[in-house]
């Protein structure tokens, strides 16, 4: 078994709004933009999605303590997690324990005929929390709208809802009180994206534009404020830095990325006042390390913060 050291430094998260449903890679705004065709956001399977390799069964992932390892003495663990596969990759069910605690959480998935996820129900032990989620296609098998129900005790019931174009494109979210809509282009681009809290009558847009290698090279994000994010790239397509200035006051903000040997991201972020004098850095070391199987799926991680173990992982994983 092989350890393997990744290394990041962590930097301001808001500066980047893009699409949903878009994975880490893209977020990265390297990854070349193709339009789906219809059909094509069902063919990923909750086993890949979650990173798994192989006819999956069942993962039981469980949590120690930060402050155990620290001191040395036998962990303790904060939670386990055991999630359940079809041999088809579909995620079938989950639950979640707390050692020294009563309570649990469950999830249930009903699938229809044809093997395509209908329904999920999660709840808690002790009833003081529940969710219901429905799944809706199109005929031609491309999901269409998922439609959520959840209240936990003593508050009101909230509901969302995600609308999906023929592509498997995010066309509108509706998460009550707040509601985000989503433009494309011909390339299957985000070109505009509208957030809006309406509830208190704020809207926010953002007009993005993209080169011709189909990165995002800029967004004009107007509300109260204007603000203009630009993006710059480097050697393999990377994301080299992110510039943010609020026109109306002249204050600017710069996240500056650079990679190791193997490729990996580490972030430095710099703020600057009106006038362009750095007044402050946001700078941490996280590291991650893995331990695998010889199937190529992780079965121990470690979460280390500026040297300190903050969170240690073990997974088990059943195969078909």
């Amino acid at each position: 078994m092989v350890f393997s050291t990744r290394l990041f430094l962590i930097a301001l998260c808001g500066l980047l709004s893009l699409c949903p449903g878009h994975s880490q890679a893209q977020d990265d705004l390297s990854v070349r933009v193709i339009k789906p065709a219809p059909g094509a956001n069902t063919l990923l399977t909750d086993a890949r999605i979650d990173g798994l390799h192989g006819l999956v069964r069942q993962t039981i992932t469980q949590k120690y303590s930060s402050e155990a390892i620290e001191r040395g003495v036998a962990p303790v663990w904060k939670q386990t997690v055991q999630t359940d596969y079809s041999r088809a990759g579909a995620m079938t069910g989950s639950r979640t324990s707390f050692p020294g605690s009563n309570k649990l959480i469950t999830l249930s998935r009903t699938f229809g005929p044809d093997g395509r996820v209908q329904a999920d129900f999660m709840a808690n032990s002790d009833t003081s929390y529940f969710l219901t989620r429905e799944y809706k296609y199109d005929t031609a098998g491309t999901l269409r709208e998922v439609y959520t129900e959840s209240q936990s005790l003593g508050s009101e019931r909230a509901t969302s809802q995600k609308i999906f174009d023929r592509y498997g494109r995010c066309t509108k979210e509706d998460l009550g009180g707040m509601a985000h809509i989503y433009l494309y282009d011909e390339q299957g681009r985000c070109v505009t994206q509208i957030d809006s809290l309406y509830m208190r009558g704020e809207v926010e847009w953002s007009y993005h534009t993209y080169n011709q290698r189909n990165q995002r090279i800029s967004t004009l994000k107007v509300a109260g404020d204007t603000t203009q994010l630009t993006y710059e790239y480097g050697t393999n397509d990377s994301l080299k830095a992110v510039h943010e200035t609020n026109i109306r006051l002249g204050a600017t903000s710069d996240v500056l990325y650079s990679y190791d040997s193997l490729g990996i991201k580490m972030h430095t972020t710099t703020i600057r006042n009106t006038y362009g004098k750095k007044i402050g850095n946001s700078n941490m070391d996280v590291e991650w390390l893995y331990e695998y199987d010889d199937r190529g799926n992780w079965i121990i991680r470690l979460t280390q913060i500026s040297g300190a173990i903050a969170i240690k992982e073990e997974r088990k994983i059943l195969y078909y």
